[in-house]
Parts: C-alpha cells; sequence; structure tokens
C-alpha cells in the first residue's frame, strides 16, 4: 500500500492501530464498532471490528519524509526515518503485536508527539517536565511518555489538536501508551469498571515501562508423550523476547506484552493472569490481558498422521457397494476441467484422494488397485506438466524472482490491468493470496503419488519442497535466499493470513482492516498435506514441521474460526457495552445470534460475509469453507465436540441459491453424518447427481472440489465418537519445555530453487540467488506491487492532468455502513462503479461572469473535497459573492440560525427574529445579528472538514499563533456551537439590539442576558471563566480553551417562541446542553415489504457525531425537527403534539421541535409505480384515440428533431421515450393491424433515440450539448459551455438544474434501453456516469460527489449550483426534480439492479414529500402563515426566502405549472387530489392572458384530469394547434397528454401507489394500504407588528439581481 495517511494502512497491532507513513509513525487507540449498524442490529451481528480513530503522531520537529524498513524477524519488524534520502537516519522504531506501549528511538532530533482533532482537556499547560508525562486529551483519551532521561515538553493545544514538542538534539528513547483505552471497553466490563481500574492499569504500565522489546524469536520443537502433562505428543511454540532498557541498566521487570485468547488457552509459561489490576482491552477477537515475560512457551496437542479415516466405515455391507459403484463408475474418470491453479491443484487432490480410497476397498473389489493406478498415473501426469511446465506462457508453476515466490503462469487469467474488475483467483496466486488452499492441494496430491511410487518421490522430492518452502519454508529469514520464512503463518496471533501483497485499488478491505483469513480448514490441511508429503518420502523432519505447523493453525482454527453456543473467550456470549464518546452502545455477543462460525476473520474485523460463491454472503457457502476439505487426520482436528452438530444445525435448513448447490449441500450432508449418517448418505446420494465425476465442483469459485466417492467415504466412516477439544494445558510448576528435540529446520537435503522436477545443478541453494539457473524455462512476469495508474479520461483538449484521486475500481459500491440503528434495515448497494466516466473528454472549468469586474470560479475549498459538493446546502458559504466578490459573505440559513462564515468573525441571526411576510414572498431579516470572534483578531477562516450534512470552519487568530475558533455548521441545532482553542471569547451585539440586563463582570460557566427586544438568550460554557457584559458585547477576561453553546430562551418578535417562556424552555436547555454535535453522516437503506408491513420502505440514517462539553455526557443530544422529520420519523419517537414539546422555534417552513439521539431513522414508502400509469387506460375508447394521437406525433411532432440544449434536448428525448413506452403499452392490448403500427413506432423513436442519445453521451465537438468531464469541480457539463467558457444553458456550466437536465436524458435512456437490452449493456458505464453526477449513490467515488443535489436534512433537492446568492441555494420544480429521481429508478429496473431501482425510489420519495410539504400548500396543511398560503403553491423555496415567482414568468400558471409538469405515471404519487382541487382554481385564473404560452393552458388541463378527467379529456382532444404541444420547457406531445388524462379515469379506488410518507410511528404498517396524507405543524400567521426588514419587494436584497445571474433556463415564447 503507498499514498498519503489516508491511504496507508493501519496495521491492528493488538491493540493499537498504526500507520507507517515517511512523515513519521500514527498510534491510535482502538475503537470498539460492534455495535454500530455495520455490524449489529436487533436480530443479527455481522461483524465485530476496531478502527482507527482519535489517532496521534510522532515525528520530529525538523520533518522525516523517508522511511525504511531496517530489520525484521518473526516478531518484529524494525523501521528508520530520514529527512531525506541519503542523510543519517533521526527516528527509529521496533514493532511488534501485543505491545502495551510503542517504543521510539530519536537519534539527534527534536522528538514531536501531536493529537490529531483531540485537544487538551481543560486548560493546556505551556509545558510539562519529567520523564513520564502526562497528556490528558477532551475525548477521555489520555496518553503517557516514558522518556529515557527527563526532559521538559512545549505544550500548544489547539483545534487540530495537541503538540508536545521535546529538546533539540535529542538522543533517547520515548514509550508512549494509553493507559485506558477508553473506546475499547472490554467483554464484560462497564465504563465505570475500567475508570477504576485506571489507576491500577497506570501502576502497570509505570512498573514495566523501562524494559521494552527489540526483536522476537521463533523456536518450535515437540514434546514427547512421556514429558507431556496431557500424555499426549505436543507441538511446541516458544517466544523469546530480546529485551533493553530504558534506563539503561539492569532490568528490574519482565517484559510486559498483552495476550490474545488463544495464547491463555495453550500457555505452559509464564502463567496467565486477569483481574481488576490487570491492564485489559477488548481486541477484535476476545479481550487483550496484560503478561510479563520475557519467554512465553505454548503447547498444542499434535496430530497423528493417517491416511485413511480413523476408525473405517461403519456400515460395509451396506456403504462399499454404493462406494465401489461410484467409484469405478463415474469418479474413476475425474479429471482435469481447467488450466487455473486453484482448479487443477484441487482437482489433482481429489483425484489423489479416490485413489487413496480406492487402494483402502481393494479387499472389496478386484477392479480397484487398477482404479487407484490410473488415478495415480493421471495425477503424475498431471502434476509434471505444472511442477515442469513445458510452455509456462500457458500455463503452469513459475519462479518470482521480484518477490521470491512460486505463482502460476496463466496469463489470460491475470487481469491485474483491468481494476475494475477485481482480482480472480489466478490475479491474486499471482499477488500471494491463498497459496496455502492453491498450492496445499498439490503438494497432497504429490503425497500420494510418492506413497505409492518411492522412485517419483525421490525425483520430484526438490519440485515438490520448493510448493513447502513457497508456503511453509521451515528456513529462517536470510538462511534461503529463494524463499521467505513460513510465508503465510502469523506467529504472535497462531494462524496463517491468506492474503498476501495489496493494493488499494483492488483490495479497499484489506486496506480499511488489514490482512484476512476465512478457511482455517484449508490452511489446517495445507499444512498437513505437508506432514503427509515427509511421511511418504520417509523425512520425519518434513512430517515434524507439517505436524507443528498444522497443530498451530488447527488451535487457533478452533478459538477464532468457531463459535460456541455458550460463547467462548474469543467471541463471549451476553451483552455487552461499547462507549461512543459519552455513551453506552450496547450489543450482543458475535455468535448470539444463532451463527456458529465468524465468516472472514480480518486483522481489524471479523465479519461474517464471503465472496465465494454466486449469492454473496450464502450462509452454506459460510460454514461449508469452514468444513471443506474433507481431508482424513486434518479435519478431525477441527471437526470436534459439539460445534460440528451445532454448525450444522445452523444451516440445516437454509435454501442453497449457489450455482455450486449440489457441492455446498454434499459438504453440508458431510458434516451432518457426525450425528446422522444415514440422513446424510440418503440425502448425498439423492442430491448430487450420478453419472459425472463433477457433481460435488465448486472450483468456479476458488477451488473447492471433493468427488461424490470421497464424501460417500466421509460419510461412512464418521460412525466413531466426535473427538473433544483437548484440554488447555495447564501451566506445569516445572520448568517449560525444552522445544528440543525439534523438527529440523531445513527438511534434508535442501530443496531446489526450482520446482522442475530435473535435478538442480546444485542441491543446496546459494547464498547468493543471481548466478543460480533460472527455475523454470522461463521466468514468470512478476506481479506488480503498485496500484494501476490511474485511468485518464481522456481525449483531453485540456493538458492538465486527470483529477487527482485514482478513481477506485470495484464495480459496485460498498454499501454505507452506519453504526447501529435504532431501526433495522438492509443498506443499499446499487452496482454502481466508480470507474473514469467513459469517452468523454476532461476539461478545466474556466467560466467566468463579469459582475463588475471577472471573477473566477475555481473551488475555494481545498483540493482533499475533489469531487465538489456544488450544490450542498453550505457550500455557499464556500463560493464568491457576485455582491462583494469575496467567499462567505452571503448568509446561509441553518434552520433556526442564519449565518455568515466571515474571515473575521462568525455572523448570526439567531431565532426569534421577526421576518418579512408578505403574500408572494417571506423573507427572514437579517438583523438583530450578533459575531462571534476572539479579542485577539481572527484574520482568516476554512473549511477543515465537509460532507452531505454539514461543515466544520475554523478561523484563526490574526497574529498567526496557534489560537482558533472551530465551529461545526450543521443544520438543526437550537444552540450555536463554538469551540475556541486558546483564544479569548468575543462576541458583539447589533446596536439597534443591545443587551439590557445580565450586564456586569462575573465568572461562572453559564450567562443569561436578554436585549431591548425582550429577547432572552443563555451562554453555556464547558468551563467557568469570567466574562465581562456590556450592553453591546460579552468579552472573556482571558484566553479560554472550550466550547461556547447559545441558546435563544424566549422571543416575543414570533408567535411560537413567544407562546412560550424563558422558564419553561431553559430546563430543557439546560439538561441537554452538554452533549454537542461535531458532524453527521447520512446513511440509506430499505426495509422489505415483510418487515415494512405494506410497501417497501426506504431508509434514510442520519447517524450524528457528538462530543461532551464537560467530559460528564449528561443528557442527550437535541436536534430540532422540520415537519417532513416528524412525518417520516421511525427513530427517535417525533414530539408529542399533545402536551407540545415545551421547545418551539419558529422557521422560515415551519415551526421546529426538538428530537433526541444520536441516531435519526426517516423512513420513506417506496413508490410501487414503474414505466405505466398504475390503472392504465380502462377504456377502449380513449385507448384508440391516444394510439391513434400517437400514430400520428411519430411523424409529426416538433421535438422529434430534439434541441440541441442539455434542458429542451433532453426533454425532448424523454418525450420520444415515453411515446415508445405508451405504444408498447398500448400494443399490448391492441387489435393485430393497431398493435403492428404501434410496435413500428415504438421501434422508430427508438431509432431516433438510438441516434440523438449516442451523440451526446460522449464528447463531440459538433454537438454542442454533447457532455464533457470537469475535472475542477468532478461533473459533468456540456462542450459548449466547457470549450468557450461560457454560460449557454441555464447555469449547466454552474451546475444548475443538473437533475432536470440528466433526469430527463436518463429517462429517454431507460426507455430505450428497456426495449434494447444490447443498446443498454454497450451504454451502460456512460449512464452512471450521468446518473453519478446529479444523483451518485457512493461517497467514494473519486469523480462525482454523492447525490449532488440532495439536502438529506432538509428533505429535497438544491437546483442551484456554485453562485453564492443572496438567498443561498434555490429550488423551483420540485416535479422535475421528482421525475429526475424516476428516471434513476426506471434506469435500475432497466439494468436489473434491484438496488439501484430501490436507490431511484428512495430519492423520488423524498423529493415528493419536500414538494408536499414545503411547495404544495392547502387549507389543512401549510407551514406557511395565511397571507402566503392563499397561493396554494411556492414557486421558488430558497435556503434563505419562500418565493411566490418563477424564474421565468409570474402567470399562477407558469408557477403552478412548473410544479406540475412533466406528467409521467410518477406524477400519480406527486399530485394529490386535495392540493390540485385547491392549486388548479389559482393556476387557472390567468389562463386568458394573450402573453401566456399556449402549452401553459395544457399544463393547467393535464391538472385539471386529477381532479375531473372528463373536462380535461374533452378541452385536449379539442386542441388541434401545433403550438399547444411545442414551445416551451418539457413541451408534452398530444399524445402523452391524452395518455395522461384517459389513465386518470375509472377505476374510482385508490392509487395503488403507496405515498412515500410513513407513519411517524417505528411499527410496520398493518396493511399496503397508502400512507395517510403528511400532517406537517401549521405555521402561525406572522406577526402583527413586523419589525424592520430589508426591502418590502419580492426580491430583497440582492434577488432581482440573482435572477439574472442564475439565467433564465425557459425562453419565453
Amino acid at each position: 500500500m503507498t499514498g498519503g495517511d489516508h491511504d496507508a494502512v493501519a496495521i491492528n497491532m493488538q491493540p493499537y492501530l498504526v500507520k507507517v507513513l515517511p512523515t513519521g509513525l500514527r498510534v491510535a487507540s482502538p475503537k470498539d464498532m460492534s455495535w454500530d449498524g455495520a455490524c449489529t442490529s436487533s436480530t443479527a451481528v455481522s461483524c465485530t471490528r476496531v478502527m482507527y480513530d482519535r489517532n496521534v503522531s510522532i515525528a520530529t520537529a525538523e520533518g522525516l519524509n523517508v522511511v525504511q524498513v531496517e530489520a525484521y524477524d518473526e516478531l518484529s519488524v524494525t523501521f528508520v526515518w530520514r529527512p531525506a534520502a541519503g542523510t543519517a537516519p533521526t527516528m527509529r522504531t521496533t514493532l511488534l503485536q501485543g505491545l502495551p506501549y510503542v517504543t521510539v528511538e530519536f537519534m539527534g532530533a527534536t522528538p514531536r508527539f501531536a493529537t490529531f482533532n483531540d485537544v487538551w482537556l481543560g486548560a493546556a499547560p505551556a509545558s510539562l517536565s519529567g520523564s513520564k508525562l502526562k497528556i490528558p486529551c477532551g475525548s477521555g483519551l489520555s496518553w503517557l511518555i516514558y522518556s529515557s532521561a527527563a526532559q521538559t515538553l512545549a505544550i500548544s493545544s489547539g483545534a487540530a489538536g495537541v503538540t508536545a514538542t521535546g529538546p533539540a538534539a535529542f538522543a533517547g528513547k520515548w514509550r508512549l501508551a494509553a493507559p485506558l483505552h477508553r473506546f475499547a471497553l472490554p467483554y464484560g466490563w462497564s465504563r465505570a469498571s475500567l475508570d477504576a481500574a485506571g489507576p491500577a492499569f497506570e501502576a502497570a504500565l509505570d512498573a514495566h515501562a523501562d524494559v521494552y522489546p527489540t526483536g522476537g524469536s521463533v523456536q518450535l520443537g515437540i514434546q514427547a508423550e512421556a514429558d507431556s502433562p496431557t500424555g499426549k505428543p505436543q507441538a511446541i511454540l516458544q517466544f523469546t523476547f530480546s529485551v533493553a532498557t530504558l534506563s539503561g541498566g539492569a532490568a528490574a521487570t519482565e517484559l510486559l506484552m498483552f495476550s490474545m485468547p488463544h495464547h491463555r488457552a495453550q500457555l505452559l509459561a509464564p502463567s496467565p493472569s486477569g483481574g481488576a489490576s490487570t491492564p485489559t482491552v477488548k481486541g477484535v477477537r476476545g479481550n487483550l490481558v496484560a503478561l510479563a515475560g520475557n519467554t512465553w512457551t505454548l503447547a498444542y496437542e499434535l496430530p497423528a498422521v493417517t491416511w485413511a479415516a480413523p476408525g473405517g466405515l461403519s456400515d460395509t455391507a451396506s456403504q462399499v457397494g454404493p462406494l465401489v459403484e461410484q467409484l469405478l463408475g463415474t469418479d474413476v474418470n475425474s479429471n482435469l476441467l481447467g488450466a487455473e491453479v486453484y482448479k487443477v491443484s484441487q482437482q489433482l487432490a481429489d483425484m489423489g484422494r479416490i485413489a487413496e480410497i480406492a487402494s483402502e476397498l481393494s479387499p472389496h473389489n478386484a477392479s480397484l488397485p487398477a482404479a487407484a493406478a490410473t488415478l495415480r498415473q493421471r495425477v503424475r501426469d498431471n502434476l509434471g506438466a505444472w511442477l515442469a511446465p513445458a510452455n509456462p506462457i500457458n500455463m503452469g508453476l513459475v519462479y518470482d524472482t521480484k518477490w521470491g515466490g512460486i505463482v502460476s503462469a496463466f496469463p489470460i487469467w491475470i487481469n491485474g490491468m483491468n481494476a475494475a474488475a477485481g482480482r480472480n483467483e489466478e490475479d491474486k496466486n499471482n499477488a500471494y493470496w491463498h497459496h496455502l488452499s492453491h498450492y496445499g492441494p498439490f503438494i497432497y496430491a504429490a503425497a500420494v503419488v510418492a506413497k505409492a511410487d518411492a522412485s517419483w518421490g525421490a525425483a520430484n522430492r526438490d519440485a515438490v519442497l520448493a510448493l513447502v518452502r513457497d508456503v511453509a519454508n521451515p528456513r529462517r529469514a536470510g538462511a534461503d535466499p529463494w524463499f521467505p520464512h513460513a510465508r503465510h503463518m502469523d506467529w504472535w496471533s497462531g494462524h496463517a493470513w491468506a492474503t498476501g501483497l495489496a493494493t488499494r485499488l483492488y483490495d479497499g478491505a484489506v486496506k480499511d482492516w488489514g490482512k484476512w483469513q476465512e478457511s482455517a480448514s484449508s490452511a489446517v490441511a495445507a499444512y498437513y498435506s505437508i506432514a503427509l508429503f515427509g511421511s511418504a518420502l520417509g523425512d520425519p523432519a518434513i512430517n515434524q514441521w507439517g505436524q507443528v505447523l498444522a497443530a498451530i493453525e488447527a488451535g487457533s482454527g478452533r478459538m477464532y474460526w468457531q463459535l460456541t453456543a455458550g460463547g467462548s473467550e474469543a467471541y463471549p456470549s451476553g451483552t455487552f457495552v461499547a462507549a461512543d464518546g459519552g455513551l453506552d452502545r450496547p450489543y450482543i455477543g458475535y455468535g448470539d445470534d444463532g451463527k456458529r462460525v465468524p465468516g472472514k476473520v480480518y486483522q481489524a474485523q471479523v465479519r461474517f460475509y464471503t465472496e465465494v460463491g454466486d449469492a454473496v454472503s450464502e450462509p452454506a457457502v459460510l460454514y461449508g469453507l469452514q468444513w471443506t476439505p474433507f481431508l482424513p487426520g486434518a479435519s478431525e482436528m477441527l471437526q470436534q465436540g459439539s460445534w460440528v452438530a451445532d454448525s450444522y444445525a445452523a444451516v440445516a435448513g437454509t435454501a442453497i441459491t449457489s450455482s455450486n448447490a449440489a457441492a455446498w449441500g454434499g459438504f453440508r450432508d458431510a458434516v451432518r453424518a457426525y450425528g446422522d449418517v444415514a440422513g446424510a448418505w440418503s440425502s448425498l446420494m439423492a442430491g448430487v447427481p450420478a453419472g459425472s465425476p463433477n457433481s460435488v465442483d465448486a472450483t468456479n469459485t476458488q477451488g473447492l472440489r471433493h468427488s461424490k466417492t470421497s464424501l460417500l467415504y466421509w460419510i461412512a466412516t464418521r460412525s466413531m465418537q466426535l473427538a473433544s477439544p483437548s484440554p488447555s494445558p495447564s501451566p506445569s510448576p516445572s520448568p517449560s519445555p525444552s522445544p528440543s528435540p525439534s523438527p529440523s529446520p531445513s527438511p534434508s537435503p535442501s530443496p531446489s530453487p526450482s520446482p522442475s522436477p530435473s535435478p538442480s545443478p546444485d542441491p543446496s541453494p546459494s547464498p547468493d540467488p543471481s548466478p543460480s539457473p533460472s527455475p523454470s524455462p522461463s521466468p514468470s512476469p512478476s506481479p506488480s506491487p503498485s496500484p494501476s495508474p490511474s485511468p485518464d479520461p481522456s481525449p483531453s483538449p485540456d493538458p492538465s492532468p486527470s483529477p487527482s484521486p485514482s478513481p477506485s475500481p470495484s464495480a459496485s459500491p460498498s454499501p454505507s455502513l452506519p453504526r447501529d440503528s435504532p431501526v433495522p434495515y438492509t443498506p443499499l448497494n446499487p452496482n454502481v462503479g466508480t470507474t473514469a466516466p467513459p469517452g468523454l473528454a476532461n476539461f478545466t472549468n474556466n467560466f467566468t461572469n463579469n459582475w463588475d469586474g471577472v471573477l473566477s470560479h475555481a473551488p475555494a475549498l481545498p483540493g482533499s473535497f475533489f469531487p465538489f459538493p456544488t450544490n450542498s446546502w453550505w457550500s455557499t458559504w464556500t463560493h464568491v459573492s457576485p455582491y462583494t466578490f469575496k467567499t462567505g459573505e452571503e448568509p446561509v440559513m441553518m434552520h433556526p440560525w442564519r449565518a455568515k462564515a466571515l474571515p473575521t468573525r462568525l455572523e448570526v441571526v439567531p431565532p426569534g427574529v421577526q421576518w418579512d411576510a408578505q403574500a408572494t414572498y417571506i423573507v427572514p431579516a437579517y438583523d438583530r445579528n450578533l459575531s462571534v470572534s476572539a479579542a485577539e483578531g481572527l484574520a482568516s477562516r476554512a473549511v477543515l472538514a465537509g460532507n452531505e450534512m454539514g461543515a466544520t470552519f475554523e478561523w484563526r487568530d490574526a497574529a498567526g499563533v496557534a489560537g482558533s475558533m472551530v465551529s461545526h455548521m450543521l443544520q438543526g441545532c437550537p444552540f450555536l456551537t463554538v469551540r475556541f482553542n486558546g483564544l479569548t471569547p468575543l462576541v458583539d451585539l447589533h446596536p439597534a439590539s443591545p443587551l439590557v440586563s445580565g450586564l456586569g463582570t462575573s465568572t461562572s460557566a453559564t450567562f443569561k442576558v436578554s436585549n431591548n427586544a425582550g429577547m432572552v438568550f443563555k451562554f453555556y460554557f464547558s468551563a467557568p471563566l469570567t466574562l465581562e457584559v456590556t450592553s453591546s458585547r460579552l468579552r472573556a477576561l482571558s484566553p479560554f480553551s472550550g466550547v461556547m453553546r447559545l441558546a435563544v430562551l424566549y422571543s416575543p418578535l414570533q408567535p411560537v417562541m413567544a407562546a412560550t417562556s424563558a422558564a419553561v424552555t431553559e430546563p430543557l436547555y439546560d439538561a441537554n446542553v452538554d452533549i454537542y454535535p461535531t458532524g453527521a453522516t447520512a446513511h440509506f437503506g430499505y426495509i422489505p415489504a415483510t418487515a415494512a408491513g405494506g410497501a417497501e420502505r426506504g431508509v434514510v440514517h442520519i447517524a450524528f457525531s457528538a462530543e461532551s462539553m464537560s467530559g460528564a455526557h449528561s443528557g442527550q443530544l437535541m436536534m430540532m425537527s422540520m415537519a417532513h422529520h416528524r412525518t417520516h420519523l421511525l427513530a427517535p419517537a417525533p414530539p408529542s403534539a399533545s402536551p407540545p414539546p415545551a421547545i418551539r422555534i419558529d422557521d422560515l417552513r415551519g415551526e421546529l421541535q426538538p428530537v433526541m439521539g444520536l441516531d435519526w431513522v426517516l423512513g420513506y414508502d417506496l413508490p410501487s409505480v414503474s414505466w405505466s400509469a398504475p390503472n392504465g387506460i380502462p377504456d377502449a375508447g380513449r385507448r384508440a384515440a391516444v394510439a391513434s394521437a400517437l400514430l400520428s406525433d411519430v411523424d409529426n411532432w416538433q421535438g422529434r428533431v430534439p434541441a440541441a440544449d442539455p434542458y429542451y434536448g433532453s426533454s425532448d428525448l424523454a418525450k420520444l421515450g415515453q411515446m415508445a413506452v405508451i405504444a408498447e403499452e398500448l400494443a399490448a392490448s391492441a387489435a393485430p393491424a393497431d398493435a403492428t403500427a404501434l410496435t413500428a413506432a415504438a421501434g422508430r423513436l427508438r431509432e431516433t433515440l438510438r441516434a440523438r442519445l449516442g451523440e451526446r453521451l460522449s464528447t463531440n465537438a459538433a454537438i454542442e450539448g454533447s457532455l464533457v468531464y470537469d475535472s475542477t469541480w468532478g461533473g459533468l457539463i456540456t462542450f459548449r459551455d466547457a470549450s468557450t467558457s461560457t454560460n449557454n444553458y441555464f447555469g449547466n456550466v454552474q451546475y444548475n438544474d443538473h437533475h432536470f437536465h440528466y433526469g430527463y436524458l436518463l429517462y429517454a435512456a431507460a426507455a430505450m434501453g428497456k426495449g434494447d437490452g444490447a443498446w443498454l449493456a454497450e451504454k451502460r458505464e456512460a449512464l452512471l456516469a450521468v446518473l453519478r453526477d446529479f444523483a451518485n449513490p457512493r461517497r467514494d467515488d473519486p469523480w462525482f460527489p454523492l447525490a449532488r443535489v440532495m439536502d438529506w436534512w432538509g428533505g429535497h433537492s438544491w437546483a442551484h449550483g456554485f453562485t453564492a446568492l443572496a438567498d443561498a441555494k434555490n429550488q423551483e420544480s420540485t416535479s422535475e426534480a421528482v421525475n429526475g429521481y424516476y428516471a434513476v429508478q426506471l434506469l435500475g429496473s432497466a439494468l436489473g439492479d434491484p438496488d439501484l431501482a430501490r436507490w431511484g425510489g428512495l430519492l423520488t420519495a423524498i423529493e415528493v414529500s419536500g414538494a408536499q410539504h414545503y411547495w404544495q400548500v392547502t387549507s389543512a396543511r401549510s407551514v406557511y402563515p395565511a397571507a402566503f398560503s392563499a397561493n396554494k403553491a411556492v414557486g421558488i423555496v430558497w435556503n434563505g426566502k419562500v418565493d411566490y415567482a418563477t424564474w421565468f414568468g409570474n402567470n399562477p400558471a407558469q408557477i403552478h405549472g412548473i410544479q406540475y409538469m412533466p406528467f409521467t405515471p410518477m406524477s400519480e404519487v406527486l399530485l394529490r387530489k386535495d392540493w390540485v382541487a385547491e392549486s388548479y382554481p389559482v393556476a387557472s385564473s390567468q389562463l386568458g392572458d394573450p402573453a401566456l404560452h399556449q402549452c401553459w393552458r395544457q399544463v393547467a388541463a393535464m391538472a385539471q384530469a386529477v381532479i375531473d378527467p372528463a373536462a380535461a379529456w374533452a378541452y385536449l382532444t379539442a386542441t388541434t394547434d401545433p403550438a399547444a404541444f411545442y414551445g416551451i420547457c418539457a413541451a408534452h406531445p398530444k399524445s402523452v397528454q391524452l395518455y395522461w388524462a384517459a389513465s386518470r379515469f375509472e377505476p374510482a379506488s385508490p392509487s395503488p401507489s403507496p405515498s412515500p410518507s410513513p407513519s411517524p410511528s417505528p411499527s410496520p404498517s398493518p396493511s399496503p394500504s397508502p400512507s395517510p396524507s403528511p400532517s406537517p405543524s401549521s405555521s402561525p400567521s406572522p406577526s402583527p407588528s413586523p419589525s424592520p426588514s430589508p426591502s418590502p419587494s419580492p426580491s430583497p436584497k440582492g434577488n432581482k439581481k440573482s435572477r439574472r445571474l442564475h439565467m433564465s433556463r425557459r425562453l419565453l415564447v
């Protein structure tokens, strides 16, 4: 792995997670995330994991730029850092797993320790002195630095964290430790019990701090029966740690290390300890418990070496006959099915197993010896072709001179340059993945042949031992110049890792969670096969080496890959607690949901997941991976005790959907035999097809091949009692046994470095491999250790490079995995990749506008924000104002605060200030504002972080010192929250709003004041400070490091807030002020229809992160909900209507009410509408009329030649597509002649679509509306805009209206693809690139932002892009937004991707809800004052204004019409009858205006069809003027208009499409009937005494200018 901090792997060293970077060392205390939604629901536990969080860095003040491995051994690795290449090292560390400390040596440099975003708890001192230095942090973590010499550290603490700098030219050592890992509470511990143990833990660290490790070695041996406490021979594994001391003197104690559960189960010495005083931390696989000792000795029961099943057949009479018949009649013909290494090796091993069974059963049938010989000869021939390939270009094993190992040469199957395809097994082999499962079967097959043919064994010994050396070389590092020591074995963890080399392009899970292993049984079988090969050769050293490795692997396999019913030390059973900030998060034991296998075991997580099999994570496959292969002697080491029966029972009745169902079912039958031989036999005989030797073959996934013969044999030999796991060896009072006599560390004679069976010129490997002959006729191409270069979206007329991020190759997104949700749901996982948009030129967006000067629109955020969230609610703060030519100058509404992020201050309008509410607009006043800054002065501000929910701003001190001010800007915060870091808080009041009470100077943590308007404010501080309060300002008297929160307890200026006194609101504010939000993330999923109680329900899970002001974590996170939240909240419970909540705040779009909790789950019933109107056209006469109009439109509608631009042109294309869909629907019920004509019409329409879509989906200089990739912002814009740096298409270049423009385009493409699957497959990636521009489901996409236009908290989209207007973002046409997302749903349906269709449905449902809450106004449902509500519709909703207007005209037909159109089947969900019944009379009130284009009258008539279809039908059928069907935005051909009206008639039953507005109760709806209409809280009328406000015109400050700047996107005709 290469790259920066984000790209680097954080290796779980148990307990610390560590990153080694060129710039220094990063160390994180583990954060247990086993409780979050990615892992735990109310019914299932899918993973347990720790995350890299709250990291600290260790580096030098002079800087580091080069890191190198200096040395390594079996247990440790040593790194050195240099300031630059060629300079002397200035820092060194030796890292081992299990270290309670991280030890760093500085060599004449200035040591520096720094936390990341974790400030000093309380007031930071200027310095610390001593040899033990303690750094307490605001997160609750503390860090200890033990120094080899007393010294003074200079301390600074700011928003970025704490920095501790040591003395210059320091030559000595630091040991870093966290005394309490507060965010990894051990199993069975509480926060309180951990805190109580803190002093004892720290005392233990103090006592052992002087002794540190400098390396470690491993010794292996066998303890004879006579010496063993168990009476059986044992494999001995001994760790010897080399140590030194900080003091340089003799060690007073032994080395302190953490132990894992398998250590404590197998330890002979030292004796495991425990208890409340022993340092303990939760690991991924059980608790880590400290243990003191310089030498550890572990013992494992040594397996016997056997070729046949112990106990033999259970029922010779009834079983031999069918077995022999299957073997001689079918399986003797077993042969290779392919040339891939993972298939060949498994197939050869299976032939070997059949040969062994034939030999064992030879006394029962005279033909069996010949069958065994035939099979061995076939194995011999094929092994020779692989071990000494004649033509390795085609297939075979070759030596890799780059990394030192054996790899498969089968280039056609190696897709290393095709990152999007991911790794296949051949590719993994070349990167040293799965060598145990690939080469172990080869070794077994060779053992079978060598056992029967000693001369073959002798001739091929070195070739096979080369495979042994590749996977399990007994020679230590340096002793064998060709292969590393025991490549896969992690001695400290006690097992092998399957994964090898990795790159972030392929192996994101490895980057995030480290190495993994998912089949302990395959590793045990591989090591056991080494023992068998040694036995076949008569070489006891090789035999014992394999036995010892198999014993160690099996011991950890039973511990970590088997879940027992009552829990185990690795996976305890019960309910436990994890610390999430100040909250306790309960979770259940990993096996408490009934599963008995863990899935994949990573270094930093265990996940019930596999990619093996056709069905991802199919239970039978997950269990099968822990059972297979069924190898006598090896399998009995794992398949012991009650676990076997329990594991079978867990999947006994589950369906198997994999294409290899016979294989996985057969494996399940083999395990069933432990308790039911007869039933297993019968099931296998019936379930596995007869007649083919390949019936039990799963080699299309990873190489799992067993013949029916081998499984029948396994079942027949299960009559013996299940073995119980050997008891853990008890600590012996006698000295630890010596690992002698040990297996020879190098099998003799020395293996040849060549896998070829031909004799090597020198049987002993040369110490210098360079002159040795190539191990094969031609060396294998070395696997590339580094990621492929980023794809370049060329051709590009722009010489600048492609976007900096390297696109992820995965073709399918990883679903957003949140923490535990209070409502279970399934994460959405649309199959949308992250590759470069195909066929598009790459342009820099140089668009400028002349607004009193040339203004550049380059992003104001750092490059880490690419791709840029252009339409996010908060991005206005980062864009340049066209009025002041500065950033952050325009206010943004945060509900309830309205803020400007100015360079010198945070300026806010508090809630409770009266607005200017008129009949045609509502504008919140920008007065009575206050400013938060620092007495030292602030000079700059920057965005530290940002995502789909909000942004974090940091202001810096004018003098350039370390002080800073930070605010997390989220919507819905009742408090204004600011963190000061070493600055003096200063709050200035608006001159017109002086304070009149609370004046004076006092010391406290809270201050309550009121202004001349009667507004009551309360300031809360995280620690007491002295504050001077005057009428115009509040000023602290000294610098402060901590949090300030401000609430408005009461305001008489707004009716809702005036109705509740400060005495009522204050207690609720006081109770919940302590927990403040630091960010939020949106996650997405769905609840199946059965669980939802009706329609499938989409889920938006908003997960807040929070911290405690005081550290006491009292109260809850309180956020304010809008009306749509209260309609859709499944959890937490929405506020009650009676009695009303104590805190209610007037807001621009209805009152805000409090909701408590860190996790909000919103449910939206997914619309069931698909391609056609749900009720169709019931009347045959109307169907005929629509068909007649459509056949005419195909030849005559003006839009047949689409307009050139991305709006009108895409709309025209969408209507062509809609006509094609209608034609097919009508053809299905038409008379044959009519059906033929309609089908032909659909075909002609699609011919037009094929040509017109194709020319737009790739960059084409001749097509001005064709698309290019914008490498400045990360999105798609039109060629004309990009190539001329001008705005030609309604702000497309500024990211205005992309969901309209590209939504129409996607609808046309979906309709095209519905009838032409080949075209859809060809254009899939191009279409998904269009989708990713505005509706991307992936936040990890390096080319496009997540769901560009959606405001997840606001509950709707923003159409406006990167211009900073006076009222910030806005959206006009909700109906076009809805239909843009409807197109996403339809494209998902056409592609056969149900999760993509759900994603589109979720976006659609959210937009529908937003429209029905905030754009559609009825007498029963309105969030607006009465005067404005009389309009019955909102024309434009701004972030900071509500407007009854449009960008292109103010006729009610236009204002309402733009909320109606386009008319599609989804409009049935959007246009509710109750709203249209009140809206249509207003919309139609000025239809007689001669300036109104005829098309707007048609739009009104189509709306009328919702409430009076007969009148609308009559009007539309009578209209013949072509101008009625083309000429405005989203024009509709006559056939489409008639289709809509005709489909509004009977049947009169409620529409089957569900409303996207679920009941607020988390309980499922009892029936699939539509949910009730949303009932947002009514907004009171405005106060009769408005306060002074901006200009009373409908376009307050700057808005008339704003309209010109936005550009009219619809021409007035």
